[in-house]
């Protein structure tokens, strides 16, 4: 069983082919996952509630930091299971290493608030009234890949205000949707973002239309449009991943400019799922409505011959 996932999720700023053995800790067991999926819900709750960032990890885990900023938090070793989870903010994300199925559902079962938000129930939706969503989910990475994690939350904000509705920038369409420069340079950043980590080149730059900023657990943002706005688009970028997050129904946007990109295939024939083979493995990308207003793309590079579905 590889550690090809947790490796490239926490190897150096400057080099991702590299890898020094990591710290071993104590042998972990569930308690230890459901600690960390613990640790990612806390961590998008507080963003979602207005609380402050967490200021430690899970207990027992090693801090590093990753290529684009940003912490990542690492336990376990080399030959035996390891977890490692990525604090953002308005997102949070695990990656498990000898664990099953079995494991992840208990990890994620009896959660106050959440509720199953697919027929499956690998996925759980906990609405905060006035505020917004926190969709808390996992998958499994092949075989005898692990698992994946992912909490994420978005917020609701009101598009009212007593001036009377908000007015929309021009250079959104009549429809009020994405700018359409912006959304394919946000796509085209985070394809560079996976596409470098499968190839062990430097890190990507911040696409020249957005603003920078530096999130509350060290991460690397970009903005453009103010985030209460209907028409906002904001990047998070991680070691092997990179996350969008685009107000104003982007979704058959993001569909059409995928289906026009020859070194990209469907996977599985699902319209919202493609991916590439770029150098030792995969860069995969998917999208799907969080609400009527808000899509979530995700695009999650990975080492491995077979194009295993990463969603």
């Amino acid at each position: 069983m590889g550690l090809s996932i947790v490796l490239a999720a926490v190897a150096a700023a400057t080099a991702v082919t590299a890898w020094e053995q990591p710290a071993t800790t104590a042998p972990l067991d569930r308690a230890d996952l459901v600690a960390v999926i613990d640790y990612c819900v806390a961590v998008v709750e507080a963003d979602m509630l207005d609380a402050a960032p967490l200021a430690n990890g899970p207990d027992g885990f090693e801090r590093t930091d990753g290529r684009y900023g940003g912490q990542n938090w690492f336990a376990g070793s080399a030959d035996g299971r390891a977890i490692v989870a990525q604090p953002s903010g308005t997102h949070c994300s695990a990656y498990a290493v000898g664990f099953d199925a079995a494991d992840a559902a208990d990890a994620l079962a009896g959660r106050e608030g959440y509720r199953p938000d697919n027929e499956a129930s690998t996925a759980f939706l906990r609405l905060f009234e006035g505020r917004g969503g926190v969709r808390a989910g996992w998958s499994v990475l092949g075989d005898d890949e692990g698992l994946q994690f992912f909490v994420n939350g978005v917020k609701f904000e009101p598009q009212v205000s007593e001036a009377g509705p908000a007015s929309i920038p021009a250079e959104i369409s009549a429809q009020g949707s994405v700018p359409l420069q912006a959304l394919g340079d946000a796509l085209q950043f985070c394809l560079a973002v996976g596409e470098a980590a499968r190839l062990g080149a430097p890190p990507v730059k911040g696409p020249a239309t957005f603003q920078e900023d530096i999130g509350p657990y060290g991460h690397k943002t970009w903005q453009v449009g103010e985030p209460s706005s209907p028409s906002a688009i904001g990047i998070s970028a991680r070691d092997a991943s990179c996350n969008i997050v685009a107000k104003g129904g982007p979704h058959e946007r993001v569909a059409s400019w995928m289906q026009a990109r020859a070194d990209y295939a469907p996977v599985d024939d699902k319209r919202n799922h493609s991916a590439k083979k770029v150098g030792d493995g995969w860069v995969h990308i998917a999208w799907s409505d969080f609400s009527d207003e808000t899509t979530l793309i995700m695009v999650t590079s990975r080492k491995g011959e077979e194009r295993t579905e990463m969603f």
